[in-house]
Parts: C-alpha cells; sequence; structure tokens
C-alpha cells in the first residue's frame, strides 16, 4: 500500500477534488521551474491532512528545488515515519543525504528504495545500483 485512498482519509468526493486540484496545481508550478509557488500548495495539502504521505514527499521535492534541503530532509523522514514502505520516500531522501554528504545513510535507503520495488523502469534501478556502488567506493577510500 502506497498511500491512502481519498475515502480511506475521510475525504468526501468534493474534497478530495480539491487536493488533487492543488497537487496538480503545485506538479506544474515545479515543473515549470516555480518551486516556492510549489511549495505553497503542497504545504496546503500538508495542513488539511498532515499524514499525506504523497503530499509531504511532493512538499519535500518542492523545498529541495527551492534551496531548503534540510526541511525537505524533515518532510522526507517525516512521510517515511508514516508509511516505511514508500519507496519514492527512500529515493528522494537518499539524494537530499546524498547532497548533504550523508553517504552511508544515502545508501540505506537507495537500498530501500530498489528492495521495495520503487524502480519503475530499468534505466533508474540501473542508475541507482550505479550509485550505491559509487558511493560505497567512497566509503572505502
Amino acid at each position: 500500500m502506497e498511500a491512502l485512498k481519498d475515502s480511506e482519509r475521510g475525504l468526501s468526493p468534493v474534497e478530495a477534488t480539491i487536493m488533487l486540484a492543488h497537487k496538480n496545481l503545485g506538479v506544474a508550478l515545479l515543473r515549470s521551474g516555480k518551486a516556492e509557488a510549489a511549495v505553497a500548495e503542497f504545504r496546503w495539502i500538508v495542513a488539511q491532512d498532515a499524514r499525506n504521505v504523497e503530499g509531504l514527499v511532493n512538499l519535500a521535492l518542492a523545498l529541495r528545488a527551492s534551496g531548503h534541503p534540510s526541511e525537505a530532509r524533515d518532510h522526507l523522514q517525516r512521510a517515511l515515519s508514516i508509511n516505511n514502505r514508500y519507496a519514492n520516500a527512500h529515493y528522494h531522501l537518499a539524494l537530499v543525504l546524498e547532497e548533504g554528504g550523508e553517504i552511508s545513510r544515502a545508501t540505506d535507503h537507495y537500498e530501500q528504495f530498489l528492495s521495495l520495488g520503487g524502480a519503475d523502469s530499468t534505466s533508474l534501478a540501473t542508475d541507482v545500483r550505479g550509485r550505491i556502488q559509487l558511493l560505497r567506493s567512497t566509503l572505502l577510500t
């Protein structure tokens, strides 16, 4: 179970539609390079549902893109405290940890991502395995 369905979170169809609109707007803003505006959309989602793992991950992506890696890390860790089997949270936390120089922890989260079947494409799985190998070699030197 990656994320709770709207009905499982107790959202009415109207509330679910509004949440989806904020998510879609946030994603569009993030893709168009307007990370700060995307942060506002994802913060709204998380304010409505603090246990929305996908919302927390999206908020972290926007925060990372807007230059706030520490806050991004906090939201990713919070997402994993809610659902430790959410592969994308492991992947994005690994990226943030790697950028912050926390190589051992980053490697652990990359491995979790792979073990949960998070790589939906062969090329991503290959890339992540390559990252793990590279990071392990830096730990040995």
